[in-house]
């Protein structure tokens, strides 16, 4: 796993869907965790691997025909539609009594295709080991309701999931609130808490390539408050609203490597670039209400809201 333990606080936005609201984790970030495919990082785990459709591949199909950073992702076959019947899923199991997180936020890459509201992806949570799960779009009391880019649709049973065709990559991240409601608060054990994606599919097969994951990415927050040498203001976006060209100024160490990702309100990033000159261009996208993603050496240093008129 690459572990980067952070002594700079990098202050991290986090936005709904619409993008009406911002929300924002508790504390510094001190932890950030890819969870990498090779080798497999132990938090996850792919349950009867011999028969589960889940499997670390790289992508070779028509439209999940690359993944969205490196060689290999989680998918859904690598080579082959999906099959009939399926109930399969892969598992995250977050050691959060080995680091003392006061809040987390998950994030990933994916790309899906399915029959609409029939065949499709969801994800779950177990807080006791696994002996119970509840879909995270219904999970009240430790996740924060400011989701980007989680389902709207529902699949067969009226489950809320991921259903139809992504049209390309789109980007999802949700806010865990961890000690401030559950340690110590609840029954529930916050030691023991399980993410599951479980891919379902009905008894008919009109050859779909399934679900693709990639860039798994877990961020944890101390809510010591602790003190921290960067500073939100370092990283200036101008002009927000714009019409078009936008300037994005940064501490002169971030020059180079620098990349930035513009995602439109269903999660789907419309551009992604380095930029030129410190600016990039958006003239020809719509009018509304966008999120960048600032990136240095691969690592995310800023989020935050853009509107485009």
């Amino acid at each position: 796993m690459k572990k980067i333990l952070l002594i700079g606080h990098f202050l991290m936005q986090f936005i709904t869907l619409s993008f009406s609201q911002i929300a924002q984790p508790v504390g510094s970030l001190i932890y950030t965790d890819t969870l990498d495919f090779r080798p497999l990082c132990n938090w996850i785990k792919i349950n009867n691997p011999e028969s589960n459709t889940w499997e670390i591949g790289q992508p070779n199909k028509g439209v999940f025909n690359s993944t969205h950073s490196g060689k290999l992702g989680i998918i859904t076959d690598s080579t082959s539609m999906y099959k009939n019947n399926l109930n399969d899923y892969f598992s995250i199991t977050i050691p959060y009594s080995d680091n003392q997180f006061g809040e987390g936020t998950l994030s990933f890459y994916h790309k899906y295709q399915t029959d609409t509201l029939i065949d499709g992806g969801i994800i779950e949570v177990s807080y006791n080991n696994g002996i119970d799960w509840k879909n995270i779009r219904d999970d009240k009391n430790h996740v924060m309701t400011n989701f980007i880019g989680l389902y709207n649709d529902t699949i067969k049973g009226g489950k809320y999931g991921f259903s139809g065709n992504s049209k390309g990559w789109q980007y999802a991240e949700f806010h865990w609130v961890w000690i401030m409601r559950t340690k110590g608060s609840t029954p529930e054990n916050y030691d023991k808490s399980i993410l599951r994606f479980r891919f379902i599919s009905d008894n008919v097969n009109t050859n779909k390539e399934g679900w693709l994951i990639d860039d798994i990415v877990f961020r944890g927050y101390d809510i010591s408050g602790k003190v921290s040498e960067f500073k939100d203001n370092q990283i200036k976006v101008f002009p927000n609203p714009t019409t078009g060209k936008i300037f994005f100024n940064y501490p002169d160490k971030y020059n180079l490597n620098i990349k930035i990702d513009i995602i439109d309100i269903n999660g789907r990033i419309i551009l992604s670039k380095s930029p030129i000159n410190n600016q990039i261009d958006i003239t020809n996208n719509k009018p509304g209400t966008y999120m960048y993603k600032i990136y240095f050496l691969n690592k995310i240093v800023s989020i935050g809201k853009l509107v485009k008129i």
